[in-house]
């Protein structure tokens, strides 16, 4: 919540400034989003799928920085992947 306003003030804001900032693209302003095609190579995004089951969370930037749980709490057997290098060196940023 934004720092000494209640969620009234909040949403008045909101419903106050909706519409008002235009992105100079009449697609975005009509449906409230744009498709962004051929900005990244979709093969940089594949991986082999491992084969055992567990959890496996990265905490670093390399592939050998990870902790690794046998047991998958959610669905057993399966695996659940957490902060993988691949993609986390490949998150597309728009500053």
């Amino acid at each position: 919540m934004a720092e000494g306003m209640t969620q009234d003030q909040i949403i008045d804001s909101e419903r106050m400034f909706t519409g008002s900032s235009k992105t100079n693209n009449d697609f975005f302003e009509e449906n409230g989003y744009y498709v962004y095609k051929n900005i990244c190579d979709p093969k940089d995004y594949v991986r082999p799928v491992p084969t055992q089951g567990g959890l496996i969370n990265y905490w670093g930037n390399k592939l050998n920085q990870f902790n690794y749980e046998s047991l998958e709490c959610q669905v057993e057997g399966s695996l659940a992947c957490y902060g993988h290098p691949q993609y986390r060196q490949n998150i597309l940023r728009f500053d």
